[in-house]
């Protein structure tokens, strides 16, 4: 029986490169986003509020001065926020991805049961999976046991049929030329 088990920590950071590459596009269009309107709102706000005896351009400087402080905050959150976003997205990536493999296997006839890692997102997916899969090892050992029936069914009417031959001096259908 093939069996689709779980370890506590996983092995791969990227379990599906395809969604996970897309949350990651997704984090870094957000963030870039945020960075350019914490950016605008920084400068405009201490420009317009610092003295007014200063020139623009005087104002303009100090500003950016105390934007360098939110870049720099913002480039060292950067790396955080994409590596919670793998961890998270590992949540229900990975139950997606052993539940694809799981039907991949009931498709090559393999008995398959999926438990999930403590903490993953969809939970009674897995049970609901293994249900059904019960349900077709069940079918196939009943389709089996009836074709061994059919098969048993079959050769003791083939032996009496057999038998009844030998005692007439023709099995031949009526009407049959010899």
């Amino acid at each position: 029986m093939s069996q689709s088990t779980t370890q506590d920590q996983r092995c791969k950071k990227f379990v599906d490169n395809h969604v996970q590459g897309a949350l990651i596009k997704r984090v870094l269009l957000h963030w870039v986003a945020l960075f350019f309107v914490l950016g605008i709102a920084i400068l405009g706000l201490k420009t317009l509020m610092a003295d007014p005896g200063l020139s623009p351009t005087v104002r303009f400087a100090q500003a950016k001065g105390d934007f360098l402080l939110v870049a720099i905050l913002m480039f060292a959150l950067l790396p955080v926020f994409i590596l919670d976003t793998i961890r998270f997205s590992n949540r229900f990536v990975g139950p997606i991805a052993r539940f694809r493999q799981g039907l991949k296997d009931l498709t090559q006839k393999k008995n398959v049961r999926l438990k999930f890692r403590q903490g993953d997102f969809w939970q009674e997916m897995a049970a609901e999976f293994n249900a059904v899969s019960q349900l077709l090892e069940n079918s196939d050992v009943e389709v089996r046991a009836e074709d061994d029936q059919r098969k048993k069914t079959q050769t003791s009417f083939h032996s009496r049929e057999s038998a009844t031959c030998k005692s007439y001096e023709s099995c031949e259908p009526a009407g049959a030329e010899h």
